[in-house]
């Protein structure tokens, strides 16, 4: 190994396509500069897509198209997490804060 990187290693290069598998189907789309790691990995099995990365790719880089469905799951899961920590906070203005000091 020279140090260098071949084409297909390359983020971003012109001839890499998207890495994963699309309800089995391998997704012909070019690969952007996105990486499918553990935590996105993660995020799609909770959300049961059909996603999964190509065994045989050689990479880990995914397109624009399936970097835009998993952040716009991402985003629906954030905005829910703030809707419910709103709803919360509500709830907490109404009972007053107490704080207890003991001495020993």
């Amino acid at each position: 190994m020279n140090g260098f990187s071949t084409e297909e290693e390359t983020p971003g290069c012109h001839n890499q396509v998207c890495c994963l598998l699309d309800e089995d189907e391998r997704c012909t789309q070019p690969a952007g500069n996105a990486s499918y790691n553990k935590r996105i990995q993660k995020t799609v099995a909770q959300k049961k897509l059909k996603l999964s990365i190509d065994p045989n790719a050689r990479h880990i880089y995914i397109c624009e198209y399936h970097k835009g469905v998993i952040q716009s799951i991402r985003n629906k899961r954030k905005r829910k997490e703030s809707e419910d920590d709103n709803g919360l906070n509500d709830q907490d203005m109404d009972i007053p804060e107490v704080n207890v000091y003991f001495h020993v």
